[in-house]
């Protein structure tokens, strides 16, 4: 893993994270794929999900 962020309290299991992604607090994630640069809201619970940013506008994010 290349710089994830973990949030205190956070739960994970069986999930594959990708560079640059954020885990908030208290999130439970389980059996999910997270993109590069994915941010997982604070108390998000997540199952079996595939985290994309596919659609995400860069100009939004401060990439373009």
């Amino acid at each position: 893993m290349d710089h994830v962020v973990i949030e205190d309290g956070a739960k994970i299991g069986s999930c594959i994270l990708s560079r640059s992604t954020r885990i908030g607090a208290k999130a439970e994630l389980s059996k999910s794929i997270a993109q590069p640069g994915y941010e997982v809201d604070d108390g998000a619970n997540l199952k079996g999900e595939k985290l994309d940013t596919a659609d995400w506008d860069p100009r939004v994010m401060g990439d373009g």
